[in-house]
């Protein structure tokens, strides 16, 4: 297999899609692997006389030499199985090396053509790597993406997949996250330590429940979609799953006088619209329970129980936050004398499509 790897970025060995690239060369070290640096050996300005040449128009000798130039780029790329691209952004685009690259190689007739139908790419059955790297934060619908995805598309190239490389941790940032990270197991005994009476207690109160459902916002929602599919896979109760932002579009409907509804709320910028979204069920009868960061006591004045994790980064609560509400569904199935390990309809493997 052949691999094209494109460079474009001017920080050298201080590049984060310099950085990506290189590992990726490494990943295929077995294939036959041509790496073109563009900002190391940077092509040549596309202008007025590299438009004439690349049409196929040469009559100068700097002329010939872009067209040869061209050429010899088209046959690299044509040559290629796999075209890696190393693509940072520059003032919201990719650098200006990168787009050069993309203008030599756009040629009429050789990489592309005009057809009744519009533009047609002649570079089909390729696949394209592209490896982002930005200094801030952007969703994937960024002018790097964009732009990447139209030209590719442009000249046949369509199936294209994406890795971003988003903002940069400093040493002491990382230290902090990694410390939280090995915190985990010790936090996660705590939870089970100090919330498991508690929680089987709670459980035995609902065994008989027909119908429960969880709210939560962002990350929290998710924790509440693996919370109801455990209980209703254990515990064989009517389960869902809700984003709290989106009761009022039909969801609250279904609550009701004395229906079960489980909150996670663990995101500090997301608490009062939580908050609000909680009181909301609760006015319409819900017996409301929260799962909730421990020392945020003042939920009590919201819910009719609630139970507490410990304090971690935000992007480690879910690991915490799962361990009640999996408790939960665990007890209610035991409290409803079913055997957990054994559910049925399920199997530990799917043999079946």
């Amino acid at each position: 297999m052949n691999v094209l790897v494109l460079k474009s970025s001017i920080l050298a060995d201080n590049s984060q899609s310099n950085k990506l690239a290189d590992y990726t060369i490494e990943k295929l070290k077995d294939h036959n692997i041509v790496v073109r640096d563009l900002a190391a050996q940077p092509l040549p300005h596309f202008d007025t006389t590299a438009a004439t040449a690349v049409r196929g128009e040469p009559k100068t000798t700097e002329e010939n030499a872009l067209l040869a130039l061209s050429d010899e780029l088209v046959a690299e790329l044509k040559a290629a199985d796999i075209i890696v691209i190393g693509a940072p952004m520059y003032n919201l685009g990719i650098p200006t090396q990168l787009k050069s690259y993309f203008d030599f190689i756009a040629r009429p007739r050789v990489t592309f053509q005009y057809t009744a139908n519009g533009p047609e790419g002649l570079l089909q059955g390729k696949k394209a790597i592209v490896l982002a790297s930005f200094g801030g934060m952007y969703d994937e619908n960024n002018n790097v993406t964009n732009y990447l995805k139209a030209i590719l598309g442009f000249v046949g190239i369509t199936d294209v997949q994406f890795a971003y490389a988003k903002g940069k941790l400093d040493e002491k940032r990382y230290k902090e996250l990694i410390e939280a990270l090995q915190k985990l197991p010790e936090q996660i005994q705590k939870v089970l330590d100090d919330e498991k009476e508690r929680i089987q207690w709670f459980a035995s109160k609902y065994a008989n429940a027909k119908d429960v459902f969880f709210i939560g916002r962002g990350i929290d929602y998710a924790v509440g979609m693996e919370g109801s599919l455990k209980l209703k896979e254990i515990s064989y109760i009517h389960s869902e799953a809700y984003a709290a932002g989106e009761l009022k579009h039909g969801t609250i409907s279904l609550i009701e006088d004395g229906i079960l509804v489980v909150s996670v709320l663990t995101q500090k910028e997301l608490y009062e619209k939580m908050i609000s979204n909680m009181v909301e069920v609760k006015c319409r009868g819900a017996y409301l329970a929260a799962v909730t960061m421990a020392g945020n006591y003042k939920v009590e004045d919201t819910v009719n129980f609630a139970l507490y994790i410990p304090e971690t980064e935000e992007c480690f609560t879910p690991s915490l936050a799962v361990i009640p509400l999996q408790l939960l569904g665990y007890y209610v199935s035991v409290s409803k004398g079913l055997d957990v390990d054994k559910p049925r309809n399920l199997a530990k493997s799917v043999t079946v499509e």
